[in-house]
């Protein structure tokens, strides 16, 4: 993105936080665009930032440290509540063998009706207009759709 900019580019963003993880790699892009003579919004911040001046490289600064230490808190409580849970013993996560929404739902009737005429995975995924048979035969293999056609 950096190299298809030219001095008579806008670049807008929605925070600064958006420009990198770290109050360095903030600073260090801003003064390479400016460098390219590219004008920097900061809608959240309301920063208009278009040259090298003392008052935007202090508000840059500042937003980018007050962003990094938000993230950083924010990293710290959640790992804090996760260790309480699990010091709790609450298991976190799904459930063992929890069957999440799948792309191949809306056709597992008729990937089932392949299965029963002998179709291999492969051919099914073909036929139904998947890339990758590889997701579909896991699919298959969770939800037991080849014990299940034996049973019946």
């Amino acid at each position: 993105m950096l190299s298809a900019l030219n001095d008579a580019d806008i670049l807008i963003v929605t925070e600064l936080s958006r420009l990198g993880r770290s109050t360095a790699e903030v600073i260090g892009l801003i003064n390479e665009l400016l460098q390219k003579q590219v004008r920097v919004i900061v809608i959240k911040q309301q920063l208009d930032i278009k040259q090298h001046d003392m008052t935007s490289k202090v508000m840059i600064t500042l937003f980018s440290l007050f962003s990094e230490l938000e993230r950083d808190l924010i990293s710290l409580r959640t790992k804090e509540a996760l260790a309480s849970k699990k010091r709790q013993g609450i298991k976190l996560g799904k459930p063992k063998g929890t069957l999440q929404k799948s792309k191949f739902d809306h056709d597992v009737e008729k990937v089932k009706e392949l299965l029963a005429l002998g179709l291999s995975v492969r051919k099914i995924a073909n036929f139904l207009g998947y890339s990758n048979h590889i997701g579909l035969n896991t699919y298959i293999r969770k939800r037991n759709l080849r014990e299940n056609l034996l049973k019946l």
